[in-house]
């Protein structure tokens, strides 16, 4: 899922992206617009785009995490931003370029500690 994102959005307005082919229904929409399955798909689009994102930046050896994120950190909440944070993160580790590293991403630590806690 290669997008282009043509706008960002603010804390009131969702962003506009290029290249998934198709135009969804929420794209450039003002947050009291959404309905629930707006905001699912806005949800879902941001983690699988931020994914993508970030294994092509891995491979390429870039780092755009700051910056790149094209949803505001009071849009709905923060909760695209986090997932497309999160989504980037995960995307760049699977890209390799943390694994190298010898870096795990945090919610794999955080599985950890919780696996031990438990037992």
């Amino acid at each position: 899922m290669n997008l282009t994102v043509l706008s960002k959005g603010d804390a009131f307005t969702a962003p506009v992206f290029m290249g998934d082919g198709e135009r969804r229904a929420w794209y450039g929409r003002a947050a009291w617009e959404l309905t629930d399955g707006h905001v699912i798909d806005i949800c879902q689009t941001a983690e699988r785009a931020a994914q993508y994102a970030g294994q092509e930046d891995a491979h390429a050896g870039r780092d755009r995490a700051e910056g790149g994120n094209p949803f505001d950190p009071l849009f709905l909440g923060g909760l695209p931003n986090f997932i497309w944070d999160r989504g980037y993160r995960l995307g760049q580790w699977q890209g390799g370029r943390a694994r190298e590293k010898g870096e795990e991403p945090a919610w794999i630590r955080s599985k950890e500690r919780l696996s031990r806690l438990a037992a």
